[in-house]
C-alpha cells in the first residue's frame, strides 16, 4: 500500500513531561502559515489553531494535553459542520485565542443545555448560534458538547469512543429514515378504510330505504335486493376493519426501528383516539382502547400539537349555560355517579345563581336542582359529553331557551316537571324496536307521577253516570278482551247501577285501589284525559311517545330510569314477585323514578302514547309545542284513523329487555290487553 500524508499538523509524545510555555522559555517556531490570519496555527507560547483549540492548550498547559486535546478538536469540527462557522471568531488569532480561554463558544441550542444531563457541562453562551436550516439533531448536538467540554475529564477518553458515538447515531439515524418509510406506507391505509366505510354506509342507507318499503310477511325474493346490499355493506365493514389493522401492525413496526418516532406514535394517537370516540358513541367498554391511545399521547414530545389537542379530549370538559325565568335560581349541582349498578345523583357544589354563562363543567351526567325562593323546585338533568357545551338552544333558534320556572300553585302534588331541551333518543342496541340514535328536542311538559290507578279510573266512570251517560261509562270500564270483532267482554269492575267497584277477578284475585288500571283500549284512556281537562282546567291529554322516552331516560341516554345496569328488586316486572305474580300499588318500587321524579316508568304497566305509530318514529314536531296532534274524541265505531297507535314502557309480568326506555310496539286503539293502561302530561308553559 501507500501512505498518503493530508498535514503535519501538531505533535506530542505521549507519556513524556514537557515544560510549560513560559515567558521567553520557548523559541517559537514559524511557518509559512503562521505568518497569516486568525484560522493559521500559533506558535511560540502556544503552538495549535485557535479556533479549534481546546482550553488547556490555548492557556499553555502542555502537560494536560492528551488524546482528550484532539477529542475537543474533532468536536470543534463538529460544532462547525452543524453551526456553519467555527466555534470561535475573531479579527486576529490573539483575539480568538483570548475567546478560547475565557469561555465555552456560542450555544448550538440557544439557552437550552443538553449536556448537565450527561454530569458535565460545556456552559454554552447564553447568545447562540442563528440558523435558518432546519433543526440540529439532538443527539449531535449532544455528542459536540461532550466532546468540546472545558475539562478534559468530561470529554470522550479516544477518539475511538466519538467514532462510536458518530457510528452509532448514523446507524439511528438510517433507523429513523426506514421508519419514516414505513409510517408512509401506514399513511395510505387511513383514507383507504375511510372510503371502504362510506361505501358501506351508503349501501346500508340503500337496503334500509328499499326494505323500508317490503312488508315483513312478503317472500325472501322481495328483499333479495336489500340483503345483498347489507351483505355487500358488510363484507366492506369487515375489510375496512382489516386494512386499518395492516395500518395499526405498520406503524408498531415502524417503532421497532425508531421507538420514540414522534410520527408513529401521533398516527397511532389518532387511530386509537378515533377509536375511542366510536365506542364511546356506541357504549361499549373504552378501558382497554383509552389505555393504547394515552401510551401513544403521553410517547409524544411535550410541545407536539397533537399532544396537547390528545390531552385536552382526554380531559373532556365542557361547559353549561343556563338561564331562568325568574332569573335568580340557585343551580345546586349533582353528579351521576355508579353506585351497586346504578346511577344515583351526589351533590357537588352550587354553581351560583342564574343567569350561568359557559360555567366549566368536567364530562359527564349530572342533575341540577334550581331553586328560587318564589317557585316550585325543579330537576334540570344534563349531559356534559367532550368538550360540549350545553347551551339549550332550540333547533329553531340561535339563543339559549329560557326555563320558566312553576309557581307552586301551577304544579299538583303528584306533578313532575319536565323542562323543554334535548335528549339523547333511541340508539339501544339490546332493544330491537329501539329507534335510531338521534337527538331530539323536547318541549316542556309535566307528567302525573304515576300511572292512572284503579281508584282515579272510578272516579272517571262514576262521573259519567253521574252525568246520565253511563253507556259511555260501560263501553269504557276495563274488560276481557270480547269472543268476536266488535263484542265487548265481561267487565272487570262491579257495577251496580250508580257506581262501579272493585271484586275479586274470575281466579279469585283482589284488584286494588291504587294498581294502575288496565283493560283499556285507547279511545277510552283519552276520554279519561278529556274529563281529567275539563275537571282540572289544565289540558291533560296522552303523552306523545318522544317526551315519554325523554321522562323516562333523561337526557343522557341511559338505558333504564335508573341507569344501565339491571336487578329484577328495582322494578315491578316478571321476576319481582316472590310468590304469585299479580299486578302492586303504584310506586312500590321506589328505585323505578327516572330523572325528574316521574315513577314507575320502567315496569308496572305500559302507555297508550297519542301517537300513530310510525316504524321510523314520531317526527321531531311531534315533541313541540302541546305535542301530537290529538284526533277528535271518537267512539271505537265512528273511528277512522290509523290502523295502529303506539305504546311505550312494560309491565307487572314482562321480561327485563321490554323494560328498556326505548322499547317501543304498537296496537290497534280498540285493543284491550292487561299490561297496558296509561299515564298523563301536558304542556308547560
Amino acid at each position: 500500500g501507500e501512505v498518503l500524508v493530508l498535514d503535519w499538523g501538531l505533535a506530542k509524545i505521549l507519556g513524556r513531561n514537557d515544560l510549560a510555555a513560559a515567558d521567553g522559555e520557548l523559541d517559537p517556531v514559524q511557518t509559512d502559515r503562521s505568518r497569516d490570519n486568525a484560522h493559521q496555527t500559533q506558535v511560540g507560547k502556544v503552538a495549535g489553531t485557535p479556533a479549534y483549540m481546546p482550553p488547556e492548550q490555548a492557556r499553555g498547559e502542555v502537560n494536560q494535553i492528551d488524546a482528550r486535546s484532539d477529542v475537543y478538536a474533532i468536536g470543534a469540527m463538529i460544532y462547525e459542520l452543524l453551526s456553519g462557522r467555527p466555534p470561535y471568531v475573531g479579527n486576529s488569532a490573539m483575539a480568538v485565542l483570548q475567546q478560547v480561554r475565557s469561555g465555552p463558544p456560542p450555544s448550538l441550542l440557544g439557552e437550552s443545555n443538553p449536556m448537565a444531563t450527561f454530569g458535565f457541562d460545556m456552559d454554552f453562551d447564553p447568545d447562540p448560534v442563528s440558523s435558518s436550516g432546519p433543526p440540529l439533531p439532538p443527539a449531535l448536538v449532544t455528542i459536540c458538547g461532550r466532546a468540546m467540554a472545558r475539562e478534559p475529564a468530561d470529554r470522550y477518553a479516544t477518539a475511538g469512543e466519538i467514532a462510536s458515538e458518530l457510528q452509532a447515531w448514523l446507524d439511528g439515524d438510517q433507523r429513523r429514515d426506514d421508519a419514516l418509510k414505513v409510517v408512509d406506507r401506514a399513511a395510505t391505509r387511513a383514507p383507504e378504510a375511510m372510503a371502504l366505510r362510506q361505501r358501506a354506509a351508503v349501501l346500508r342507507e340503500e337496503a334500509t330505504a328499499f326494505l323500508k318499503d317490503v312488508a315483513d310477511w312478503q317472500p325472501e325474493e322481495d328483499k333479495l335486493v336489500g340483503w345483498r346490499k347489507e351483505d355487500e355493506a358488510a363484507a366492506l365493514e369487515k375489510q375496512a376493519e382489516l386494512v386499518e389493522l395492516v395500518q395499526v401492525q405498520l406503524l408498531q413496526g415502524s417503532l421497532t426501528h425508531a421507538p420514540d418516532l414522534p410520527e408513529a406514535h401521533a398516527a397511532l394517537a389518532a387511530r386509537y383516539r378515533s377509536d375511542h370516540a366510536a365506542a364511546e358513541v356506541a357504549r361499549e367498554d373504552t378501558a382497554r382502547v383509552e389505555a393504547l391511545f394515552r401510551q401513544h399521547v403521553a410517547a409524544l414530545p411535550e410541545d407536539h400539537t397533537d399532544r396537547i389537542n390528545h390531552l385536552t379530549y382526554l380531559r373532556g370538559d365542557g361547559a353549561l349555560t343556563l338561564f331562568t325565568d325568574p332569573p335568580g335560581a340557585e343551580v345546586r349541582l349533582h353528579r351521576y355517579e355508579l353506585h351497586n349498578r346504578r346511577l344515583v345523583p351526589r351533590f357537588q357544589r352550587s354553581l351560583g345563581r342564574t343567569p350561568l354563562r359557559r360555567v366549566a363543567l368536567p364530562r359527564g351526567s349530572y342533575l341540577c336542582i334550581l331553586k328560587h325562593p318564589d317557585r316550585a323546585e325543579v330537576r334540570y338533568p344534563i349531559s356534559i359529553g367532550r368538550g360540549e357545551h350545553w347551551h339549550g338552544v332550540p333547533p329553531d333558534s340561535r339563543h339559549p331557551h329560557t326555563i320558566p320556572l312553576p309557581h307552586r300553585d301551577e304544579l299538583g302534588p303528584d306533578d313532575r316537571y319536565m323542562p323543554a331541551g334535548w335528549f339523547a333518543c333511541g340508539g339501544d342496541p339490546n332493544q330491537d324496536t329501539s329507534l335510531s340514535a338521534r337527538r331530539v328536542w323536547v318541549d316542556g311538559r309535566v307528567f302525573r307521577r304515576f300511572p292512572v290507578t284503579n281508584r282515579q279510573y272510578m272516579d272517571f266512570l262514576d262521573a259519567l253516570v253521574a252525568s246520565g251517560r253511563s253507556e259511555e261509562a260501560l263501553r269504557h270500564a276495563p274488560r276481557e278482551k270480547g269472543g268476536t270483532v266488535g263484542e265487548l267482554g265481561s267487565l272487570i269492575y262491579g257495577f251496580d247501577g250508580e257506581r262501579f267497584f272493585l271484586r275479586p277477578d274470575a281466579e279469585g284475585d283482589q284488584w286494588e285501589p291504587e294498581n294502575p288500571v288496565f283493560l283499556v283500549d285507547w279511545h277510552a284512556a283519552r276520554a279519561f284525559a278529556a274529563w281529567e281537562a275539563a275537571r282540572t282546567g289544565h289540558p291533560w291529554r296522552l303523552t306523545g311517545e318522544l317526551a315519554r322516552e325523554k321522562a323516562a331516560r333523561g337526557v343522557d341516554g341511559r338505558f333504564f330510569p335508573w341507569g344501565d345496569g339491571f336487578d329484577p328488586s328495582w322494578t315491578c316486572m316478571g321476576k319481582s314477585h316472590k310468590g304469585r305474580i299479580l299486578p302492586r300499588p303504584v310506586g312500590t318500587f321506589a328505585v323505578d323514578e327516572s330523572p325528574y321524579g316521574i315513577r314507575d316508568m320502567a315496569g308496572s304497566i305500559g302507555d297508550w302514547c297519542l301517537d300513530a305509530f310510525v316504524q321510523d318514529g314520531a317526527p321531531p314536531s311531534s315533541a313541540r309545542g302541546a305535542g301530537p296532534e290529538a284526533p277528535a274524541n271518537l267512539s271505537a265505531d265512528e273511528y277512522d284513523g290509523p290502523a295502529y297507535r303506539t305504546i311505550r314502557g312494560a309491565c307487572w309480568f314482562s321480561a327485563a329487555s321490554w323494560l328498556r326506555s326505548a322499547n317501543r310496539d304498537r296496537l290497534g286503539p280498540s285493543d284491550r290487553y292487561n299490561f297496558l293502561g296509561f299515564r298523563l302530561a301536558r304542556s308547560y308553559p
